[in-house]
């Protein structure tokens, strides 16, 4: 299965292939088989030496012009290396189903192919955690396609929905055809939905069912910050609606009950009870994650961060080395006023989560 004699010496990007081919074969057909004629003709006509002379240049110089392009263009557009499993990767990129693409992966683990599977990875924590800012930094690396669009929730629907959007999700959202054009050995497919993890383990389940391949980053804040920060969040995107902090301060608001028992504030920061329903009904396994604390970027900065995540999926660490400043700032941040709550108050609420949550954990 090593490339061929005849597709490294003519293969041609543009599909200029036969046509150089054929130019070869023309100039053969005029050395060899013109001369003799002209000879012949030459002989019976008794034509002078010199006239055979000016049309053996004249055919010379046309083969020469030939072959002088025909290595032009080898040397101009070097043909590409065929992939020695390019049968597998055909039957994967030809998929519309995660049945078909587990069937095409098997047997590229049966062979010990490495490729990326689709998908590769799984971004995803909490939101107000930080995977906004991981998000456009994953995105912008070179051997990563990011989903269309970022937060597809496709795991989180039913599953007859799930069932008959398949085909949407594999080659729109994760952008098969793409990663296919431009190598399942060299380019890498994820879904970034944040929030799959504050939902209940079928999530964890279906992701395992379909791709039991995946990977998952895990990003996580502190469990208070964090839900202060979502409060804070939605009460600046959306300023029409119904949000308690539109009528009381924080300290007021983080005491009562809702802020509590929401998936989306102090209950969606359950990490423990998240992670070990995800472990034990979900079958995911630790060596198949990665955990990054947001106090990590804010300490050590988002370039080590992301590093890490890299060496992790095991992709090239080099894109983590040459970040600019603007690259590393802080994304999906609608403000940075402070909560405008005492230390006392602050004080009193975390003693208060402190004892809700040893009463949710029990």
């Amino acid at each position: 299965q090593n490339n061929s004699w005849m597709m490294r010496c003519f293969y041609f990007p543009d599909g200029s292939a036969l046509v150089m081919l054929g130019v070869l074969l023309i100039c053969v057909m005029l050395i060899f088989i013109m001369p003799r004629l002209r000879l012949v003709s030459c002989l019976l006509m008794k034509k002078n030496t010199e006239r055979r002379g000016r049309q053996m240049a004249t055919l010379a110089t046309v083969l020469g012009l030939g072959v002088f392009l025909t290595l032009w263009r080898v040397w101009r557009f070097p043909p590409p290396e065929i992939p020695q499993n390019k049968g597998i990767f055909n039957a994967a990129c030809k998929c519309q189903s995660f049945a078909c693409l587990r069937r095409a992966f098997k047997k590229a683990d049966e062979k010990n192919i490495k490729l990326h599977k689709v998908p590769y990875f799984w971004l995803g924590g909490c939101q107000k955690c930080g995977t906004t800012s991981m998000y456009g930094l994953l995105a912008r690396h070179p051997q990563i396609i990011e989903p269309e669009p970022k937060e597809p929730g496709y795991f989180a629907w039913p599953s007859v929905i799930r069932m008959t959007s398949q085909k949407w999700y594999i080659h729109q959202v994760l952008r098969l055809h793409e990663a296919c054009d431009r190598g399942l050995d060299r380019v890498a497919t994820f879904d970034a939905t944040a929030y799959y993890l504050q939902w209940d383990s079928r999530i964890a389940q279906n992701i395992r069912a379909s791709a039991p391949w995946a990977k998952a980053v895990f990003v996580f804040r502190e469990p208070i910050a964090r839900a202060m920060s979502w409060l804070q969040h939605m009460a600046l995107k959306f300023p029409h609606l119904p949000n308690c902090l539109h009528y009381h301060d924080m300290a007021c608001c983080v005491q009562q009950s809702w802020f509590f028992f929401s998936d989306h504030h102090l209950h969606g920061s359950l990490y423990y009870t998240h992670l070990h329903s995800w472990l034990t009904i979900g079958g995911w396994s630790m060596k198949s994650m990665h955990f990054v604390q947001f106090e990590d970027i804010l300490e050590f900065g988002l370039a080590h961060v992301y590093a890490n995540i890299l060496a992790f999926l095991g992709l090239d660490l080099s894109h983590s080395a040459n970040l600019t400043s603007t690259e590393t700032q802080p994304a999906n941040r609608r403000s940075t006023r402070p909560y405008n709550i005492s230390i006392n108050d602050f004080t009193n609420m975390v003693n208060y989560v402190r004892l809700t949550f040893s009463f949710l954990l029990i």
